[in-house]
């Protein structure tokens, strides 16, 4: 994927810190595409994969709130926020998500915090049981 313009970094960071971890969070993934409506930005949390002992190869979401107010205050206007709750039908790659579309500055956003990576993206981390330690994968 090519280098996002600065302002899509700028924005993943501070959808980012709008993620209040409930406990150790993973890698965070940034997926953004200019459609003909205007860009979407997805943020999302990748999967842990547990390595060894009675659970090996069952991955794992984390845990973690989203202050929305944070989020929403990110826009200039807002157009529209929702959540889904489940994935809607077996080409619903998002699953549960909050989002949220509007414009930031001149430019016409959709912003969806998902759940955890979508099923394409391999783990993040990788929790070692019989090591005892952590290693992130991307």
């Amino acid at each position: 994927m090519a280098t996002p313009p600065e302002w899509i970094s700028v924005l993943a960071n501070n959808v980012s810190a709008c993620l209040e971890p409930l406990e150790p969070m993973p890698p965070l993934g940034c997926h953004y595409h200019l459609c003909p409506t205007g860009w979407e930005v997805t943020i999302f949390p990748s999967l842990t994969e547990i390595v060894g002992g009675p659970d090996d190869g069952r991955t794992t979401a984390p845990r973690f709130r989203v202050d929305v107010l944070a989020a929403a205050n990110l826009f200039t206007r807002i157009d529209d926020i929702n959540w889904q709750s489940r994935t809607v039908n077996e080409d619903d790659q998002l699953g549960s998500h909050l989002a949220i579309e509007g414009m930031i500055d001149d430019e016409v956003v959709s912003v969806r915090i998902l759940k955890s990576a979508p099923s394409c993206f391999d783990p993040g981390r990788k929790a070692f049981t019989n090591q005892g330690c952590v290693v992130e994968t991307w």
